[in-house]
């Protein structure tokens, strides 16, 4: 069980644009051998950008630990909260939970 909380400011290049950036939020679902990824995140036309990004993304949980019937859930979703000024400002925020037979398996998440 772990909570994530975290913040991001980019600076485009080249610095001196002054339009924002032109993205579009994607979500997505992964399943890993016992692990539900569910995310949503901005998708942008750089390519630089959009590999700062795709590192935040949650990757495939560590299950190695897990008893049997048990799973992990992952929810993750980032929103733009500035782009402007050639500045583009992601926030995010996670939960990991363990679930047992489709259904959360802790008191506190």
């Amino acid at each position: 069980m772990k909570y994530v909380i975290f913040s991001l400011l980019l600076a485009t290049l080249p610095a001196a644009a002054q339009s924002p950036l032109t993205y579009k939020m994607v979500k997505e679902h992964r399943t890993f051998r016992h692990a539900k990824v569910d995310v949503q995140y901005p998708k942008l036309k750089s390519s630089a950008l959009n590999a700062k990004i795709v590192e935040l993304l949650p990757k495939p949980p560590d299950t190695s630990g897990l008893e049997a019937g048990e799973g992990i859930d992952v929810d993750e979703a980032f929103k733009v909260t500035y782009n402007n000024h050639g500045l583009l400002s992601i926030y995010g925020e996670g939960l990991s939970i363990t679930v047992k037979d489709g259904h959360r398996n802790a008191a506190h998440p």
